[in-house]
Formats: structure tokens, sequence, C-alpha cells
């Protein structure tokens, strides 16, 4: 595609190969993805996109396939784990006051509602929030968070926030000074997390950090010790993330398009898979 829309065009308009195929893998751009899923609907072929992962990208278009979960998804995973752990009123959604993370905590709080609907509980009440003033993004944050506290022992903690590594320190070192004593906190954030270079890790465990995540390699299977040998010996190097993602996503559709033909994808649901790095459900 050259990350270009006008590459993928290109390859929708003159590529035998694309043109001809049953299954389609890729491609990585939210424009190039939009574009190669309804060319695929087209000519009746699956489009799988393993990167790309907002909601409402295609409508009516039951030949394409998004691999990464959306954030809805890690919400009600989030909610999930919590809900077997922490009542209602000890759950609390920080975030700071813009309106792309405000959003986030309305996610949240659609999520919880329909979770206790399908639970007939009785308790319809929201989730607690606490909105911290935003400050822009500057590398000194002022945060109370006494007000957010407010003295209780045990919180599960949920911050929708990534785009400000800073904002998450101060606010995470904020939290663990005022966990002084018998107070119990775990804090839960996003899975860009992962990537922060200046956070002090010993925080993460202090606050008993839980980070939603697609992808996790569990080193002391044979399986992944196999394919690590595998790639090591063809490549010459270790594999990285990306390589699980395209073997694990390639061996799972290829698989389903063997076993039911070209309409695979309505056979989804009867068919989960485990592969490498991910399930398939």
């Amino acid at each position: 595609t050259k990350a270009a829309e006008a590459g993928m065009s290109d390859l929708i308009r003159r590529n035998p190969d694309f043109r001809s195929a049953h299954l389609i893998i890729g491609p990585y751009r939210r424009e190039n993805v939009r574009l190669a899923a309804e060319a695929a609907k087209q000519q009746n072929a699956v489009l799988v996109s393993p990167y790309f992962a907002a909601e409402n990208l295609v409508d009516n278009n039951p030949n394409y396939q998004q691999v990464n979960p959306s954030l809805q998804t890690h919400c009600e995973a989030i909610l999930e784990y919590i809900g077997k752990r922490f009542r209602p009123d000890q759950v609390l959604l920080v975030c700071r006051g813009r309106d792309i993370e405000l959003e986030r905590l309305k996610l949240f709080q659609d999520a919880h509602r329909q979770m206790q609907l399908r639970s007939y509980s009785r308790d319809t009440a929201a989730l607690r929030e606490f909105v911290i003033a935003d400050e822009g993004d500057n590398a000194n944050f002022r945060i109370n968070v006494q007000p957010m506290l407010q003295g209780r022992d045990t919180l599960a903690i949920i911050v929708p926030s990534w785009s400000s590594e800073s904002f998450v320190n101060a606010l995470l070192q904020q939290i663990n000074t005022a966990r002084a004593g018998s107070y119990d906190y775990t804090v839960f954030g996003m899975p860009q997390w992962i990537e922060y270079e200046r956070i002090d890790y010993s925080l993460y465990q202090d606050l008993k950090l839980h980070i939603t995540t697609s992808y996790y390699v569990n080193r002391e299977q044979w399986a992944v010790q196999d394919f690590q040998r595998s790639y090591f010996n063809r490549v010459g190097a270790m594999p990285a993330p990306e390589s699980y993602l395209g073997y694990d996503v390639t061996l799972y559709y290829c698989r389903m398009l063997r076993k039911y033909g070209t309409r695979f994808q309505y056979s989804l649901r009867d068919d989960p898979g485990q592969g490498l790095h991910t399930r398939f459900e």
C-alpha cells in the first residue's frame, strides 16, 4: 500500500492476486482498511484487519474481520474482572477533563449498566467518577487525590487515560502516597502504559497495576519455544510481537478457510482458536 490511499487503490484496481483472493490480511492504516474492506465485500472475499482497533469503521459488511479488540472490549474485560472482586461502590473512574477522556468514562458506565442488567441486579447506580482539571501536557501536574479517595480503605481505580505519561506518573505517585497505612488500592490502566519509559515500576507493583492486553506469550510453553527456535533458525533473530501476531492470524484464518470454505466468517463463533499470543473467540 506504501502507507497511502493511492497505493491501496492501485492494488485494488490492478493487482490480480488481490482481486482473486478469498482471504486478505491487512492493511494497517485506517483509510486503507476502509478501502480494502469495501473492495473485499464487493468481490466476496474476507478481509482480516490485524491492527486497526477502532469501532464503526465499516457498516453492514459481514466480510470484515477485526482482530484487534476495541476500547469497548477492553472496558468490558476490566469490569468483568473487577465485578468478581469488588463491589460497585468500591470502583472509581478517574480521568482528565478532556472530552475524549470523558467519552471513555461513558464507555465504562454503559458497560457497567449492561452488566448489571444482565445479572438482574437491583443496584443500577452509576460508578463513581473523579475528573481532574486538565492542565495541558506538562511535567508538573498538581493533583489532589484526597477528595476522590475519601478515606476509603479498598478501591479499584480505573484510569482510562494514556496520552500523557507525565499525568499518569503524577497520579500514581499521589495515589501511592495516600495509600499509606492499611488502604488497599488496585489500579487498572490501559494497554498503552506498557510502552511508558519513565514511570518507576515499583509504583506499578505497589498499586497492583492491572493492564488489559490481547497479547501474551507464555515462553514456558513448548509450542512457543518451538516457534522461537524455528524463527531464529530461519531469520537469525528472535520473533517480535508482530511475528507472533502474523503467524497466529494467518494460521487461524487459513485453517478456517480450509475447514469451512470461503464463507467461513459465519462459523467463527462455533470454532474458537488458541494461538501462541492470544485466543480467537
